[in-house]
């Protein structure tokens, strides 16, 4: 038996998940596509049943929040420029969107605590 990867024993359980579906076409093409990915490992069915289940994806790795507090006020900055430019290209901006402007331009320009 071949080693199978990890992406492919989490690809295999997210086909074998819509075998439960309750469209006819959406069951055929899982049972079509999981007998595709059978072929292309060069497995038996038995080996496949017998294989551990697949780890779960590793968690992503966290963004330290200073970071994001440290990004906010060019991203503001560079919303409200964009909303901006739009107004430019379209008539004018709605009372909504000159608050949303307006909060924004205070969100760039935060108060020091």
């Amino acid at each position: 038996m071949s080693s199978v990867s990890q992406s492919d024993r989490r690809r295999l359980a997210r086909i074998m998940g819509m075998f439960g579906s309750s469209h006819a076409g959406e069951r055929d093409a899982a049972v079509s596509r999981a007998e595709r990915l059978r072929k292309d490992l060069d497995l038996t069915w038995a080996d496949l049943l017998s294989l551990p289940p697949p780890q779960p994806d590793p968690a992503p790795e966290p963004v330290p929040w200073r970071t994001l507090l440290d990004a906010w006020p060019a991203t503001w900055t560079s919303l409200a420029l964009h909303l901006l430019e739009y107004a430019d290209t379209h008539d004018e901006l709605t009372p909504q969107e000159i608050i949303a402007v307006a909060g924004l331009i205070q969100c760039s320009n935060p108060e020091p605590w």
